[in-house]
């Protein structure tokens, strides 16, 4: 070679090309999904190729990190409907199950539909790919893909399968609207998750639409949030997807006439929360202008159908979605407040006061006591064991309907009666009604001896109003019917604020059990028992409605009420 001769490169051949790039994607199967290589059905018809959105590609991005880092990955996915999330779990699937040796995936969905569904995408990664790329396939029926001589597999599967995970050792795992199986999430984790192991490279993807709180996705969703197990929680909201976006037309934003308000002041709310909206999210007008147009023509002019299909929070997800027995709307109004003090009602030098404690608190505070206020306690009891239910009570303000304060703890029916009283004493000697089936007969019986402004029943007879004997308020299918449509009526008025969180969760789980043809009640593994004590307490100001106290009655807001010795206002 004489000096200072160049060199050509050599050109290489179309085919040598892509057997290079194949070499490449079996040594990073993510190439596969990040490049184009694979095709999927358009949401117009036909097909094309799978080209990353913004939301994919900050999936992806979250996925890689934890790959490269050579950790085991775990993700929990709430996400807006038809933003792609399951497409790219699908492909990543595909890419290293159709790359790998011995590796077996498995895809699970909430029905055979869905199964069907996610199998066809699966098929047509395989059939539309090119030769150069494209595995062999040795078997390939309704549920299982195997690929020649690799040794992989990918089996479809749904929900109703309760030996889902148990005859096989897993490296790859997709559960599709897990919200939505009718099996317990947490017994098909049960299975998966002894057949996965905890090796760099598996991966176990869990993602659903919001399906309300009253399920195991939604528990495991929060459990991730509060980093109480190991799954990465994912959220994308609608206003992450660049195409959620419609542009202006003569620079206006669409009319909300076709948005069903029930009076001028929902339409007023409606626009104020638009604002805050564009303000907090940094939203565009063609953003807030894609909002209205979906909201109208896509969601029937229904808000709460809007939120349910494209939330912007994980939490307007959850509550706008699944099948309570309050009224939606109303239990969405309801903000929830941190308490002002956390404490104990005690005896101080012969006068009921409250002391705090953050640590031994029973007692949550949410709006001060006034000395010229009237106030009522609906209390629920229960028998003060470890894994039994809570004595709860609830102290609201007679005149607004107001929560006051909230007590929610496994209390010893002698314990609670003593706590109720005492904080009956504090609020100005207000009456207690406790229900007095089961426990409640002994907790109304140890106040009757300690305090004597106790609930009991008014009957009408003969156009009178007669006041009975029987101490505390009884709860029976007739009495249980009426007092939650009181407090459904209140909350569907929006009249009340409850405030307290416990209790604002407790609406989102109370639903109409199908399974007892639609009778009201927590659901399965939930807890009521602040629900029933507001209950109790609503019912307090039907029989016993707010009068304003006179100046006379309040100089004894700390004086002991001897037992029976009642307590009344003057008018």
């Amino acid at each position: 070679m004489q000096e200072n001769q160049v060199v050509q490169p050599k050109i290489k051949s179309i085919r040598e090309i892509r057997e290079e790039q194949a070499r490449l994607i079996a040594q990073n199967p993510f190439l596969l999904v990040e490049e184009k290589y694979l095709t999927i059905k358009l949401k117009g018809g036909g097909f094309g190729k799978l080209i990353l959105n913004s939301v994919q590609k900050k999936f992806l991005n979250v996925v890689k990190e934890k790959f490269f880092k050579g950790e085991p990955i775990r993700m929990i996915i709430l996400k807006a409907r038809q933003v792609g999330i399951s497409t790219l779990i699908e492909a990543i699937i595909y890419a290293f199950t159709s790359r790998m040796k011995a590796v077996t995936a498995s895809v699970i969905a909430d029905d055979l539909d869905g199964a069907n569904y996610l199998f066809s995408m699966q098929k047509t990664f395989q059939e539309y790919l090119d030769d150069t790329y494209k595995p062999l396939i040795e078997r390939s029926n309704e549920k299982k893909l195997a690929f020649h001589k690799l040794g992989s597999e990918i089996f479809i599967d749904t929900a109703e399968n309760t030996n889902i995970g148990r005859k096989y050792t897993l490296q790859f795992v997709h559960l599709s609207e897990a919200a939505f199986y009718r099996k317990s999430l947490n017994n098909i984790l049960l299975g998966i998750n002894q057949a996965i192991p905890q090796l760099s490279g598996t991966m176990e993807f869990i993602e659903s639409t919001a399906n309300g709180i009253s399920n195991d996705f939604y528990d495991l969703w929060q459990a991730a949030k509060a980093s109480k197990n190991d799954y990465i929680p994912f959220f994308i909201g609608w206003n992450e997807v660049l195409e959620y976006s419609r542009l202006l037309v003569s620079d206006k934003l669409y009319p909300i006439d076709g948005i069903k308000f029930i009076n001028s002041k929902e339409c007023e709310k409606f626009i104020k929360d638009e604002s805050e909206l564009e303000k907090r999210y940094n939203l565009s007008r063609e953003q807030i202008n894609w909002r209205r147009w979906t909201i109208v023509n896509n969601c029937n002019g229904n808000l709460l159908k809007f939120r349910q299909e494209f939330p912007i929070t994980p939490e307007e997800g959850f509550l706008a979605t699944g099948d309570i027995y309050f009224d939606r709307d109303g239990c969405l109004k309801q903000e929830k407040k941190k308490p002002n003090r956390i404490g104990n009602f005690v005896l101080y030098e012969n006068k009921i006061v409250f002391r705090e404690s953050l640590l031994s608190g029973l007692w949550k505070i949410y709006e001060d006591k006034s000395d010229n206020r009237v106030y009522c306690i609906g209390a629920d009891p229960a028998e003060g064991l470890p894994h039994g239910d809570y004595s709860a009570a609830v102290v609201i303000d007679k005149l607004t309907g107001n929560t006051i304060a909230t007590y929610r703890h496994k209390s010893a029916p002698d314990v609670f009666a003593v706590d109720l009283v005492d904080a009956a004493k504090f609020y100005n000697n207000c009456m207690i009604a406790c229900e007095n089936k089961g426990y409640g007969s002994a907790v109304n019986r140890d106040m009757y001896k300690m305090y004597g402004n106790l609930f009991r029943m008014i009957k009408s007879k003969d156009g009178k109003d007669n006041i009975t004997g029987d101490l505390g308020w009884n709860t029976n299918a007739s009495t249980r019917r009426i007092m939650l449509a009181q407090l459904a009526e209140e909350i569907r008025e929006g009249v009340i604020n409850l405030y307290d969180e416990d209790l604002i969760l407790e609406l989102w789980t109370f639903i109409c059990n199908p399974e007892r043809r639609g009778e009201p009640e927590a659901d399965s593994g939930k807890t009521d028992d602040l629900i029933i004590a507001r209950c109790i307490a609503s019912m307090v100001m039907v029989y016993y409605p707010y009068v304003k106290p006179h100046k006379s009655d309040m100089m004894r807001q700390n004086r002991e009420l001897l037992p029976n010795q009642g307590y009344s206002f003057k008018s």
